[in-house]
């Protein structure tokens, strides 16, 4: 892949060939030969190229980014890994069709990009507006096979996951029975979860869907050390800061 060394997590993939370790792991448990993934921000492109080592070539990868410099690198990416099996979007996902302001964040962490007005307002990251851009649902942009054959789904969109999420929801039919989402659950401010979020969990919940909450542990105990990897667990009560959830059919403690 091609990094930067001065970004947050290109500096982590140069340095330590992997990002997110927690959530790398959990893909290389889930994801099988023939499966469909789809990563909603797909940066430049990391998760997405593992992804489609993981599926190999009987699988499909849909990779969606909303800013236009950093689809850019997504493609390079893809293109210099003579990748074919993923299949590109330039656009940011949301609840309805038409266009959206894309914020660019500062050159230390681009992924921190948003759709998200109150984030753009963090001065100290840099922000700017980059573009107007095309946004749609998911099911808009996905092909009704992707939609079908999606065994997981990761959402990171700073900020702009509920309504991909509750959009979804209300298309989960279209699904595959078995599919798991992965998206980060945070906040604009330092507050608690609201009450949106608790009645959006509560609408997976009725759905059939258990909530586990992945560790994203930015910490360096997990790149160096394997022991230190941890899975997905049962959420019991609501966290009140950002993590990652997986919303998945399966009941157990641990996934």
């Amino acid at each position: 892949m091609k990094c930067y060394t001065q970004d947050f997590i290109q500096s982590h993939i140069i340095y330590f060939g992997e990002w997110e370790p927690n959530l790398t792991a959990f893909l290389k448990r889930r994801l099988k030969p023939g499966d469909t993934f789809i990563d909603i921000g797909a940066n430049i492109g990391y998760f997405s190229l593992l992804a489609a080592k993981l599926v190999q070539e009987q699988g499909k990868v849909l990779a969606i980014d909303a800013s236009p410099s950093i689809f850019d690198l997504l493609v390079g990416n893809l293109q210099l890994n003579r990748i074919e099996t993923v299949r590109s979007v330039h656009a940011a996902v949301t609840d309805y069709e038409g266009t959206i302001t894309l914020y660019k964040a500062g050159k230390e962490n681009i992924g921190a990009s948003t759709t998200v007005v109150e984030r753009s307002h963090q001065t100290k990251r840099g922000f700017h507006v980059e573009a107007e851009v095309p946004c749609a649902p998911l099911t808009s942009i996905a092909t009704p096979e992707e939609l079908s054959n999606a065994k997981l789904i990761k959402i990171d969109v700073e900020g702009a996951e509920a309504p991909i999420l509750k959009d979804i929801l209300k298309n989960i039919d279209r699904f595959h029975p078995e599919v798991e989402i992965i998206a980060e659950i945070s906040q604009v401010g330092n507050v608690g979860l609201d009450s949106d979020w608790e009645s959006l969990f509560d609408d997976f919940a009725a759905a059939g869907f258990e909530a586990y909450d992945l560790l994203n542990d930015y910490s360096l105990a997990p790149y160096i050390d394997g022991d230190a990897i941890s899975r997905p667990e049962k959420i019991k009560q609501l966290p009140t800061k950002q993590f990652d959830v997986v919303f998945s059919r399966r009941s157990a403690d641990m996934l």
